[in-house]
């Protein structure tokens, strides 16, 4: 089995498509889309790697933004090699290392990868910090106690950029500029 073969044949028993419709991808949803929309000018153009079954990215061109998505996803297969992604939008995987789900890079695997394609970083933070594996729970806690919730979500917020938090709570958001 090939190495786009393995991601097909996750992501056809992997309901991504419904996954930030949930509790744990509703925070998420929430805590992402409030950070990427204080980040874009109505100029921009937004490059959504891995981006899943497109729910930022569709939102986004729905509000007018000039969106290209790269991922792999069975539904829109398309395959075009990483370094094209940061010049053209388009993807290929052709690393070395095989698709795993849960493999999350180190903070600075990261912040190299989209410098030496000549980004500049903005922020680089974890999506939702301790708070992950916990949504359901501070959902059921915003119903009773929205102020408590409120001082949760923010409290996530001021954590999220540390690295160690980063790289072990799950999905990470990297927001950057394309140097000139």
């Amino acid at each position: 089995m090939t190495e786009f073969e393995k991601i097909k044949t996750y992501y056809s028993v992997f309901d991504e498509q419904h996954r930030l419709d949930a509790a744990e991808g509703r925070l998420e949803y929430d805590i992402c889309k409030g950070i990427i929309l204080q980040y874009l000018n109505k100029s921009d153009r937004i490059l959504d790697l891995g981006g899943g079954a497109g729910k930022y990215s569709i939102e986004l061109a729905k509000q007018g933004y000039d969106v290209t998505r790269a991922f792999y996803f069975p539904q829109q297969v398309n395959e075009h090699n990483l370094s094209e992604v940061f010049e053209t939008g388009r993807f290929h995987n052709n690393a070395n290392v095989a698709f795993q789900e849960g493999y999350y890079p180190e903070s600075k695997e990261i912040e190299r990868l989209f410098s030496e394609h000549n980004f500049s970083q903005i922020l680089l933070r974890s999506i939702r910090s301790f708070g992950y594996n916990k949504e359901e729970k501070l959902y059921e806690l915003a119903e009773k106690d929205i102020s408590l919730f409120n001082k949760i979500i923010e409290l996530i917020n001021k954590t999220s950029t540390n690295p160690a938090i980063i790289e072990t709570c799950g999905h990470a958001l990297y927001i950057g500029r394309k140097c000139q």
